[in-house]
């Protein structure tokens, strides 16, 4: 009760001296005493966001991370005093929270899949709360990059465990980035053919030696920008599955595309020969940029 909001006043300074009681009496005590602090500060975000569908929905993920930085703030300017600074509670505060959000996304994304009523996760909505996610993970970084990461296990270890709140939430969403996979996969499956029946040069565009064919230089950007953003959400085996499918589609555009207009009735003409070659040429010098 005496950590209840607008209670600690002017009892601060029995409750400092109380902590290096507790201090003195061993890890034990110190880190039961933190334990309860967390579970107390935690109550209202475990009981809003636990037990309600919509505060707790992916499309209210924002709140979650809005609730954190107002409680870390009231810790700071209220409560920061009162406890050892060698407990490094307001790390422990953050990682109970990180691993309670991330349980609670768990159990959301899993019940999501088991929809059957056609319900299930938006991919954009999966991709932006993923995205909140690792930009909070990073402002936890930078907020304790000073220090190493303590929680209530290693709070009576004299070895703590190096900082790092990287995918401490985010881990949650690394079985569904399948569906973000499957998204571009069906994605590309329509561009290719789009890409057979269009003219290897626009109308009002003249030959030149030098050009490629238009389609490919959008499919490269298509693939850089997709690649460097399933880099950027996993570098886990979702990667390596996406890459599979660049390789799938940049096999069906040479296979559909380019040698289609090669091997048309009459044979090709000089001019779209060049293009075909100049752009089997651009693939071939830009591909190992793809990844960059």
């Amino acid at each position: 009760m005496a950590f209840a909001k607008g209670e600690v006043g002017g009892k601060k300074a029995v409750l400092a001296e109380s902590c290096l009681v507790m201090d003195a009496l061993g890890d034990n005590a110190r880190a039961r005493l933190v334990t309860w602090y967390v579970n107390t500060q935690l109550r209202e975000y475990r009981q809003v966001f636990r037990g309600n569908d919509e505060a707790g929905s992916l499309d209210n993920i924002g709140r979650r991370y809005s609730w954190f930085r107002r409680m870390l703030k009231t810790f700071e300017d209220e409560h920061a005093g009162i406890f050892p600074t060698g407990w490094r509670v307001n790390e422990v505060l953050a990682n109970a929270f990180c691993e309670g959000t991330r349980d609670d996304f768990k159990g959301i994304l899993e019940r999501s899949m088991r929809r059957t009523d056609g319900g299930r996760i938006d991919v954009n909505l999966l991709l932006s709360c993923l995205q909140e996610t690792m930009d909070f993970e990073q402002s936890l970084e930078k907020r304790f990059a000073a220090g190493t990461r303590a929680s209530i296990d290693t709070l009576s270890s004299l070895e703590d465990k190096p900082l790092t709140f990287h995918g401490s939430i985010s881990e949650a969403f690394e079985p569904y980035l399948s569906l973000w996979v499957d998204s571009q996969d069906k994605q590309l499956a329509t561009m290719i053919p789009k890409y057979r029946i269009q003219p290897l040069l626009a109308a009002d565009e003249e030959f030149s030696p030098q050009a490629v064919i238009p389609s490919s230089i959008e499919l490269f950007h298509f693939y850089k920008t997709s690649l460097a953003q399933c880099a950027k959400l996993s570098t886990s085996e979702r990667l390596l599955d996406f890459s599979k499918i660049l390789a799938k589609y940049l096999d069906q555009y040479a296979q559909q595309v380019l040698l289609f207009f090669l091997q048309g009735a009459g044979g090709p003409s000089l001019e779209h020969t060049i293009l075909v070659l100049n752009t089997a040429d651009y693939w071939h010098t830009k591909h190992s940029t793809i990844g960059r």
